[in-house]
């Protein structure tokens, strides 16, 4: 995780000595499953221009403005776990455009058991998003500073 913070530093060093901002990366999928490096070079940034997009629909903005297949196509490695070549299957056990499915569902409300149903997920599945929803909640509530009072 370290590397994506130096990456952070370097984009920060670079913007700074020519006064521009940096732009954030880290999607809405990443940020309700918590799979992003906090404070690193997608989650620390001056603006945030797709953070309120699934990953799926990130994909289907840049097929729409014509980003390079070679880009559009990569697979969403982590790239500090060997051997990865999708974060989503590893860490949840789903390929990212049906756990997109799932998040969707469930941040609209519907109950975990009607999701699994619609979408043809085993059960614990939906039940190990759910869980994970909820500590990257947890996580995104840490406080920066101690409470002195």
């Amino acid at each position: 995780k370290s590397r994506h913070r130096m990456r952070m530093v370097y984009l920060y060093f670079r913007a700074e000595r020519r006064n521009l901002l940096v732009a954030g990366a880290a999607n809405r999928t990443e940020k309700l499953t918590g799979i992003y490096t906090r404070f690193g070079v997608d989650d620390c940034a001056d603006i945030m221009p797709i953070a309120g997009l699934f990953r799926t629909e990130v994909l289907r903005l840049a097929e729409e403005l014509d980003v390079p297949t070679k880009i559009r196509s990569k697979t969403p490695a982590p790239g500090i776990i060997p051997g990865v070549r999708d974060k989503y299957v590893y860490l949840l056990g789903l390929p990212g455009a049906t756990l997109d499915l799932v998040l969707e569902d469930l941040v609209a409300g519907i109950d975990p058991d009607d999701v699994a149903g619609r979408r043809n997920v085993e059960p614990s599945s939906v039940e190990r998003v759910v869980s994970i929803m909820q500590e990257a909640r947890e996580m995104q509530r840490v406080p920066l500073e101690p409470d002195l009072s």
